[in-house]
């Protein structure tokens, strides 16, 4: 007889999450050792292993086995009404023993109760084995994650460049907060522009709104990637000044928090060329794509210097290597980084505290290309709740989309190789990303606007 003592912190997204999809440990042993399969044999299973209450419309189950992920969801809801914090503070200790686990705290407590939840579906899904067909992976999101192939022009106007607040002069990166709020880096406007839904207009939130660039406090140099945290202040890339500058919300000049201004180098505390950047909205941490050192750098809060997480080793292909890293964006859902290596023609996952990378998308080799497997110097990488990705293809005008652990990608926006200002194209898009709906909006750089695709 075996006995294993599990006390392990419940991740909040478990296997059959509402919110997302990283399996919880403790929950992933229960599977393991009572159905004999892996916990990812369940991600993405028939309607309700998985996914988000919101995309199910209704109380349909395809089998036994998708039976199981709704009593779970329903249990894990009824925990969260009688709790205040969330549900990712529990934890709870379970022990196997004599083949069959027990919830071992308190009764009643809803860390047993979460335990029961766990250990309940674990083993619906044992008594459901039978049930199990692979062919239905995938049902939700094979039928949500669907788009128009038209755009609508949610800011700027089309071809036209300008610095009036309802233009735009070569737009870069993008950022959108939590209610759908654009953000834009207005980079031959030296500034980032703020775009609320529906609205005709811009505000200017970092650099000025004149159009005036510079390298004062007040100023900005051609400003190419931006990130926002939850209070409205922006962080922004200032691409020639060599730094990243913290707008607060309001402010009328920034805060230099990563590069020293106008310097550039190899010491942790210089950047050289950067140009992508994102945030860990958990810790704070900045992820800078430094794209002349070939290194994400990441700074903590507060930090005058940063460390190197990825790259450092020179410019290359090999896995331990970054070739021009453009930008960067954190993956909760593995602790990982997806990182658009611009002259490998490639995107690479480089799990945090890792010494190398894996492909996530295009060629390992560095060939470029427009076929379904190839990126030609892509610009931007976006994930969504499933860890599906989408990749700004700069030079073949496109948004691909990889299905989580596929490398075959499809166009979702623009017509490969074929730039154009017409509603189904797009003129070198350098930067993807979502909104709340899973709606994707492109920067297209040369025709000086922003389009969003629909999903449906």
């Amino acid at each position: 007889m075996t006995m294993i003592n599990l006390i392990i912190p419940l991740i909040f997204g478990t296997l059959f999450s509402i919110t997302t999809c990283e399996p919880s440990k403790d929950f992933g042993i229960m599977i393991l050792y009572l159905t004999d399969r892996h916990p990812n044999d369940y991600n993405d299973y028939g309607c309700w292993c998985n996914t988000d209450a919101s995309e199910t419309t209704d109380s349909i189950t395809v089998d036994e086995t998708d039976s199981c992920c709704k009593i779970q969801l329903e249990c894990y809801n009824r925990i969260k009404n009688m709790i205040t914090s969330p549900l990712s503070d529990l934890k709870y200790r379970a022990v196997y023993y004599d083949n069959q686990f027990q919830c071992f705290d308190f009764e009643g407590t809803p860390n047993r109760n979460l335990c029961l939840c766990d250990l309940r579906a674990a083993e619906c899904l044992k008594e459901a084995s039978s049930t199990y067909n692979s062919g239905k992976k995938n049902i939700i999101t094979d039928n949500i994650l669907r788009w128009h192939p038209e755009g609508i022009t949610v800011a700027g106007t089309t071809s036209v460049a300008g610095v009036a607040q309802n233009l735009l002069y070569g737009p870069c990166g993008l950022a959108i907060d939590s209610s759908n709020v654009l953000y834009i880096s207005d980079s031959n406007n030296h500034r980032v522009q703020k775009w609320f839904p529906g609205a005709s207009n811009g505000s200017t939130v970092a650099g000025q709104g004149n159009g005036i660039g510079g390298a004062s406090d007040s100023l900005l140099n051609r400003p190419v990637a931006v990130a926002v945290d939850s209070n409205g202040t922006v962080f922004v890339v200032d691409h020639n000044n060599i730094r990243v500058q913290m707008w607060h919300e309001g402010a009328s000049s920034g805060t230099t928090v990563a590069g020293v201004t106008g310097s550039y180098g190899l010491l942790n505390d210089r950047l050289y060329a950067p140009y992508g950047i994102d945030r860990d909205s958990r810790t704070g941490t900045l992820y800078i794509a430094d794209y002349a050192n070939h290194r994400i750098m990441a700074y903590s809060p507060g930090s005058s210097s940063g460390i190197v997480v990825a790259g450092g080793n020179g410019a290359g292909l090999r896995d331990n290597q970054l070739h021009a890293p453009v930008s960067v964006r954190f993956d909760p859902l593995s602790e990982s980084l997806l990182i658009v290596n611009y002259e490998g023609h490639n995107v690479v996952r480089w799990k945090l505290g890792s010494s190398n990378w894996t492909i996530a998308a295009g060629n390992p080799h560095g060939a470029g290309g427009t076929s379904s497997m190839h990126l030609h110097y892509p610009r931007d990488v976006a994930v969504d709740r499933w860890g599906n990705i989408y990749v700004a293809d700069n030079a073949n005008h496109r948004i691909q989309f990889f299905r989580a652990g596929e490398l075959n990608g499809t166009t979702i926006a623009g017509i490969s190789a074929a730039a154009g200002n017409v509603p189904t194209q797009l003129s070198q898009p350098l930067s993807v990303a979502l909104d709340t709906e899973l709606n994707v909006y492109v920067s297209d750089y040369n025709n000086h606007r922003v389009q969003k695709f629909l999903r449906y």
